[in-house]
């Protein structure tokens, strides 16, 4: 059982399932499923990444760290808003939390009903940077064949793993 502690009542939860070898999510006490089948979201594989972040503002300077600026080639009256960057950056708007500052961090990897630590990288000055995952003896993580669910958490944020025994 994974406990993803995010403030009530988003909190998340995956039960293991040994049989299909997947994580059953259930997201706010809900057991959470797909809009467009009804069936239960099941990744086989759930990373927890650990990382910092700050709130997306307008006058944050995004380029001088390195950073592809959210805000740009955005008309100034369309900055506020759910459709403020609609097209670049879904579901995004002013006050989200921005992690792009970080280049690595700590992970927690969950498949196969084991948990292995381990860390995550990417280029923070590129903003499609490929994100790489590592075990804590600096092997590449080989997930398993399936869908791969991610989660980020600030560092502090409660995260409890209880193995299937």
């Amino acid at each position: 059982h994974l406990r993803v502690a995010f403030a009530k009542p988003y909190d998340v939860e995956y039960d293991y399932d040994k049989s299909s070898n997947s994580y059953l999510r259930t997201w706010g006490d809900i057991a959470d499923t797909d809009r467009n089948n009804n069936k239960r979201l099941a990744p086989k594989n759930v990373v927890v990444m650990i990382a910092k972040s700050e709130q997306i503002t307008l006058d944050q300077d995004y380029t001088g760290k390195g950073l592809q600026d959210p805000w740009s080639e955005v008309p100034e009256i369309k900055k506020t808003g759910a459709e403020s960057i609609t097209g670049r950056y879904n579901n995004m708007q002013l006050g989200d939390p921005w992690y792009d500052e970080s280049g690595s961090g700590d992970a927690y990897f969950y498949m196969n009903g084991k948990e292995i630590k381990g860390t995550w990288k990417k280029d923070a000055s590129k903003i499609d940077s490929k994100l790489f995952f590592y075990d804590s003896s600096g092997q590449e993580i080989r997930f398993v064949p399936g869908q791969i669910w991610v989660e980020i958490l600030e560092p502090g944020q409660a995260l409890k793993w209880e193995p299937v025994i």
